[in-house]
């Protein structure tokens, strides 16, 4: 359960641990999947290690697009990722949320993979007291 001072999200596949990780962690996995439904991310950057990036552009049907990006605290493979999260210009830069909503410039995630008995559960915890210039999610 979830303090006031974090959000926390879970859900379980019936799939293996390394997999999944493989899923948020490879371009060919994250080109079929990541983003909304109906939008298209492009790959600008992927190098998934502590201190490395995940920079990619999502387009939508309307052609709208929006670029954001993970920069990698930490990488446990295949159990956990830690890496602070932002909206971005197409360069990379850190900018406000697209979106007429209050939220922080960035976020820390910790996004734990845990296997048991060939299902995985995902788990994403946003700690609030570490985000940067923060708001209300």
């Amino acid at each position: 359960m979830a303090s006031k001072n974090e959000f926390f999200i879970s859900r379980e596949f019936n799939a293996p641990r390394k997999l999944l990780f493989d899923a948020f962690t490879k371009a060919e996995h994250l080109e079929k999947w990541w983003g909304p439904k109906g939008s298209k991310i492009e790959i600008l950057q992927l190098d998934v290690k502590a201190g490395g990036t995940f920079h990619y552009k999502l387009t939508f049907p309307d052609a709208t697009s929006l670029c954001a990006k993970f920069v990698y605290r930490e990488i446990t493979r295949p159990e956990k990722i830690i890496c602070v999260t932002s909206f971005t210009d197409e360069k990379g830069n850190s900018i406000p949320t697209p979106f007429p909503i209050k939220f922080p410039l960035e976020v820390l995630n910790t996004w734990t993979f845990a296997e048991t008995n060939g299902k995985t559960k995902i788990m994403l915890v946003r700690l609030r007291e570490q985000q940067k210039n923060t708001g209300d999610l």
